[in-house]
């Protein structure tokens, strides 16, 4: 196991040092032909995630699962708005109700399945055409909801 690691340290080396003496032989080049060239030592960049008590990986982790865990709690806050609050609920049910029905009107062979996924709407039509009243009144009522509370 020790054997393999030096063999890979030793390979990274040898590539660095290769590395190394193609930069030389560039530098002698571009020398000769009037340009200038200096190599410099490379730094290692300054990192924002910077802390002297936890070191930079550790941190950057714990800042990681933090963002994960603030974006997990909005999406599932949107979720249980729109699943579990039955005033949203209504809307939607109130909105399916009025469309069906507007659909139907204006173009009736569209919902003339009474089964299957279209029979849904059918049937959310035919409520809007019997209980039209009742449905405008709660569309009413849903309206004056939203813009009070």
């Amino acid at each position: 196991m020790d054997y393999m690691k030096d063999i890979k340290r030793s390979l990274a080396r040898q590539r660095c040092v290769d590395e190394c003496k193609a930069a030389i032989i560039a530098q002698i080049k571009w020398n000769k032909r009037g340009g200038r060239v200096k190599l410099l030592s490379i730094m290692t960049p300054n990192t924002e995630y910077d802390n002297p008590e936890k070191g930079d990986a550790l941190y950057a982790m714990e800042l990681a699962l933090s963002l994960e865990k603030i974006t997990n709690e909005k999406l599932f806050n949107l979720h249980s708005s729109a699943l579990f609050n039955f005033h949203s609920f209504l809307t939607v049910v109130l909105l399916v109700i009025c469309t069906c029905t507007y659909i139907k009107m204006q173009f009736p062979t569209i919902l003339e399945q009474r089964t299957g996924f279209r029979g849904f709407f059918w049937k959310a039509a035919r409520i809007g055409e019997r209980l039209s009243p009742w449905v405008a009144l709660g569309c009413f009522a849903m309206g004056i909801s939203i813009i009070v509370f």
